[in-house]
């Protein structure tokens, strides 16, 4: 009889747990943002993936210090890149200047980092690791709003330098698929994509916002930079972010030879938000279709195409159409 009081009463108190949202299996949190990195383990982490790969340092904030391809021998960046930088409360922050490193750790998934920042009061946690599938090396972020009230927060994510690309200048090409265009010189004239402006809407609430995503023009969120001859490149992409979707997208923009992407957030009092991950990844064959043949792969479950008309699949090269 004491038994089955002691199973009632704990039956009773999970239900109860469960209607005040702490019942252990309601919790959404991810192992990332509960295990480990609560030490310094690695100041630096070199990521590989069919012999592209990325260094990662963690002695000044978070820095991306090496993008190179080891089968074309060659290195993408000349000096440290601050990987991101974020606004809250009209203040930017850079993870190379404004981050304090909480944590590292190496496992099975990847390299793992946590940094804090404590005046802006949010917790970053990336998780960088290879992709099976391809020379790309994918980047996972959270971030988590350790203050008493709901933040705004904007990201340009990631931002990187000039990248050296080999070969000849005149045979360097910038490209983000868009309407009107998106082929370009990749020089200090280039502008492709979107400002930050547009990406982010003119306010300071994210359900207000067009979820990071321009409305004027369609554009895909992936942006590749190569030489035209087959020297070498390398694009960036958003991987899992999608309109309207729990993950916003993250908008590409080739700036003044700045290779940045924009996103926004909601960030709620006391919980966490999954950016989109991002993906950089190797061009070998002198074509910016490699880089959207590999974003149209990681959407293809979301993506729609419309209906080709019969006349038209059933027609010779040049015909017209039928009246």
């Amino acid at each position: 009889m004491k038994k089955i009081k002691i199973i009632t009463v704990f039956i009773l108190c999970l239900i109860m747990c469960a209607g005040c949202g702490v019942f252990l299996g309601k919790l959404s949190w991810p192992k990332v943002l509960t295990e480990g990195n609560d030490k310094v383990e690695h100041n630096e982490m070199c990521i590989i993936s069919d012999d592209f790969s990325v260094t990662i340092n963690v002695k000044k904030g978070i820095e991306l210090t090496s993008v190179y391809d080891k089968k074309l021998e060659h290195e993408y960046i000349s000096i440290p890149n601050g990987l991101f930088d974020f606004t809250l409360d009209e203040k930017t922050y850079s993870s190379q200047k404004d981050l304090t490193v909480l944590g590292t750790k190496k496992d099975e998934e990847g390299f793992h980092i946590r940094a804090k920042s404590e005046e802006a009061e949010v917790t970053f946690n990336l998780v960088i690791k290879p992709d099976p599938n391809a020379a790309a090396i994918l980047m996972e972020c959270y971030v988590s709003n350790d203050s008493k009230e709901t933040k705004y927060i904007v990201m340009t994510y990631p931002e990187i330098l000039p990248v050296n690309i080999p070969g000849n200048k005149a045979d360097i090409c910038a490209a983000i698929p868009q309407e009107g265009g998106w082929v370009s010189a990749y020089d200090s004239n280039s502008v492709l994509g979107f400002s930050p402006v547009v990406a982010t809407a003119p306010t300071k609430n994210a359900e207000d916002a067009s979820g990071g995503l321009p409305t004027c023009i369609n554009a895909m969120e992936v942006l590749s930079v190569y030489n035209k001859k087959g020297e070498g490149g390398l694009f960036i992409a958003n991987v899992d972010g999608e309109m309207g979707a729990d993950i916003a997208p993250i908008h590409m923009l080739i700036n003044r030879q700045l290779l940045e992407g924009h996103c926004v957030a909601q960030l709620e009092k006391g919980k966490y938000c999954q950016l989109s991950t991002i993906a950089f990844g190797a061009i070998r064959e002198g074509d910016w279709h490699e880089a959207v043949d590999y974003y149209t792969a990681k959407h293809s479950n979301t993506m729609e195409y419309p209906d080709i008309p019969t006349w038209l699949k059933n027609s010779p090269k040049g015909s017209n159409r039928p009246p």
